[in-house]
């Protein structure tokens, strides 16, 4: 009985998995603002896509969100970009209609990191920091050197 669930599970799971490959997007050098990347999509069958136009989202699903066209892949699939703000960034490639059926845009999410030490949140975060522990000591300070004995209000 065991040995029926495992083969049909297995039948069931390969057509699943062939299912599941689609075209990707694949991204190589450093994801940090202001440096180049070299984005590349692939077909379903792990091709080049050339032709595809491809955009970007810098802080996907929020008020202030961005789109920017990067281009059009070459006919290797790969396209030239340098990202120009640190955050979430969707990364979307829409490939040109072929035989008037216009084929589904693939995503992915990508992380760009700052170029360097984001200095502003640094002094901020040091401010913030001494307040804090300026408050903590003096509240101590309080506790262990009690004010003198003062005559009770009547």
């Amino acid at each position: 009985m065991m040995r029926r669930v495992a083969l049909a599970f297995l039948l069931l799971a390969v057509p699943a998995e062939a299912a599941l490959a689609s075209r990707t997007i694949e991204v190589s050098g450093s994801l940090r603002a202001g440096e180049p990347a070299s984005v590349r999509v692939l077909d379903d069958d792990g091709t080049p896509l050339g032709g595809a136009e491809v955009t970007a989202v810098y802080r996907p699903a929020s008020k202030v969100s961005r789109e920017i066209t990067i281009g059009t892949t070459s006919d290797s699939g790969s396209l030239a970009w340098t990202p120009v703000e640190a955050g979430i960034v969707t990364l979307t490639a829409a490939p040109a209609a072929t035989g008037g059926e216009t084929p589904s845009p693939v995503s992915r999410n990508l992380s760009v990191l700052y170029p360097g030490i984001p200095w502003q949140g640094l002094v901020v975060l040091l401010v913030a920091g001494f307040i804090l522990y300026g408050g903590v000591v003096r509240g101590f300070m309080t506790l262990n050197n009690p004010p003198p004995r003062l005559p009770p209000d009547t």
